[in-house]
């Protein structure tokens, strides 16, 4: 999974730098993300913050359900609808947090490298 950024409808898609702006974005629900499926994808390394990737791969109409960021029931600041999981497939919750889904089409045979800065 690559996060691209986040986008709300009518609105120019914007880079997510810190992790504030990925929690952020998540209960927004404005993340832009696209799943990879390929072989040698690249782990992200622990605790490096945000990096950049170069990919590519094949869009052949297939999608993922994918985890958002759980938060906390009593969330201070309000999180919007979601589309929830993809079709077919059903949504499991915990009673003291608020998990959610969504649907992002992946791209097979991919193929992802760092990008150097």
């Amino acid at each position: 999974m690559i996060t691209l950024g986040s986008a709300g409808e009518g609105t120019t898609p914007t880079l997510i730098k810190t992790w504030d702006d990925f929690a952020a974005a998540e209960r927004a629900r404005t993340t832009l993300v696209v799943a990879l499926s390929g072989t040698n994808l690249p782990v992200p390394t622990a605790g490096a913050g945000p990096q950049t990737y170069e990919f590519s791969g094949i869009y052949d109409g297939q999608v993922r359900t994918v985890l958002r960021l759980p938060q906390p029931r009593d969330a201070s600041t309000p999180i919007a609808p979601d589309a929830g999981p993809c079709k077919g497939e059903s949504a499991a919750t915990q009673a003291d947090t608020m998990v959610s889904f969504y649907c992002a089409p992946l791209l097979v045979n991919a193929t992802a490298s760092p990008k150097l800065p």
